[in-house]
């Protein structure tokens, strides 16, 4: 991607966690060639008539063009788009390069049971948004997959009250989950061959790379209990086969420039599905919580939110729709932030009226450091695919996040 000004690979757009101002942060669809009548003219020009021949054969071998899979079905197809979007680590078809940390081998990982039951609750919502669209539609192309065996709703409600019966606290679904959920509902509606590829890459990677992470997620914290979520009732092998079949008798029926927008929409499944910025590890609305019930029980009063709080809340909800880049800005600053500065306020605070309580907003499960740095190489991948315009412009939205995030202190005098 080009830039208005070069920028030295050496530098990071997102680099240290200082209160100071800084410096950050048509794919082509088919069409087949059409061959005009030619009539030759009667003189001899062999060069002429050669080129002719030429450009017709290379027209009519366009015409035959095949994508990749496309022999196999189009459910190989997007299989076929889908693996490329993995890590060589993930699948050997794989050429997406390892970044993120669940870009690693799970083997890897260090799940926590929270973590975990905020994917758990928010898969549900998305597979109860999926199961409510097919089972609820008239429309024939999604009545083909009404009772499938893959649906995965209730065995995640199971889950969910067997982890509500072992003590812990089922959270709500996140932002990110109930975004996802409301984009499927939109293309049902709109965009029918957009969903199926949503509705095949969620329920097939659940089918594979998704088992196996359940797999090393129970061995390191459910003493190897396995999750209803990765049981079917009947041979999964079959299930799945039957849905295949049943997906490419549906892509029959398209175009090709149908199927090229339904494998164009991958993408946005995988991200999606895998959010650069969920389950970071600086979630802080939890630990305000348990600090504000702590607070009631001490007896005080818990006042409404200002209404500065409530311009914030919806500035932001508002950047996060129309202005991605201004949204990332805001998250950086808020989150480095609060681990700097707000951190030491917290300290000076406690000594002063709370008896050194150290309050759960100032305390993270992990490594700070290592939580830090893991966002920080997110929010630089996320950053490589702006433009030079669109990284002054965020930038430029400094100065607000600043404004804002400054009142807000300015209540802990008032």
């Amino acid at each position: 991607m080009a830039y208005s000004a070069p920028i030295s690979p050496s530098l990071s757009f997102f680099k240290t966690p200082q209160l100071t101002r800084f410096s950050f942060p048509f794919s082509p669809l088919y069409s087949s060639p059409r061959i005009q009548n030619l009539s030759l003219p009667t003189m001899k020009n062999k060069t002429w008539s050669s080129s002719v021949v030429v450009a017709a054969t290379a027209a009519e071998k366009q015409k035959k063009k095949r994508y990749p899979g496309e022999s196999k079905g189009f459910v190989e197809e997007m299989r076929f788009v889908a693996m490329r979007l993995h890590t060589k680590e993930q699948a050997k078809e794989g050429e997406k390069e390892t970044k993120a940390p669940e870009e690693r081998p799970v083997a890897k990982w260090e799940p926590t049971v929270e973590g975990y039951l905020r994917f758990l609750v928010d898969s549900k919502l998305v597979y109860d948004t999926l199961e409510e669209i097919i089972s609820q539609s008239t429309f024939p192309t999604y009545a083909e997959f009404k009772n499938t065996g893959l649906e995965r709703a209730e065995k995640l409600d199971t889950d969910l009250k067997w982890f509500k019966e072992q003590g812990y606290e089922i959270p709500e679904p996140t932002a990110t989950g109930k975004k996802y959920s409301q984009y499927l509902k939109d293309l049902a509606d709109k965009d029918p061959p957009s969903f199926i590829c949503h509705f095949y890459n969620i329920y097939f990677a659940h089918s594979a790379g998704g088992r196996m992470i359940g797999r090393k997620v129970a061995e390191r914290i459910l003493d190897n209990r396995e999750l209803e979520f990765y049981k079917w009732d009947g041979d999964l092998s079959e299930l799945l086969q039957n849905v295949r079949e049943k997906l490419n008798k549906v892509a029959e029926e398209w175009t090709r420039e149908e199927k090229n927008h339904c494998l164009e929409e991958t993408e946005k499944s995988f991200k999606y599905s895998d959010a650069e910025f969920k389950n970071t590890g600086l979630e802080r609305a939890e630990k305000l919580d348990t600090d504000l019930k702590w607070f009631k029980e001490q007896g005080y009063e818990i006042p409404e939110p200002t209404a500065t709080g409530k311009k914030y809340s919806q500035y932001l909800k508002d950047l996060a729709d129309k202005d991605p880049p201004s949204f990332i800005c805001h998250f950086y600053n808020i989150y480095f932030a609060h681990s700097a500065g707000g951190r030491m306020i917290g300290r000076k605070v406690a000594e002063r009226i709370l008896d050194n309580r150290e309050l759960e907003f100032y305390k993270w499960d992990g490594d700070l450091s290592e939580l830090l740095q893991n966002v920080r190489e997110k929010l630089n991948k996320v950053a490589e695919e702006w433009t030079r315009e669109e990284k002054n412009h965020c930038l430029e939205e400094t100065e607000k996040s600043f404004k804002y995030s400054g009142e807000i202190l300015r209540l802990i005098l008032s």
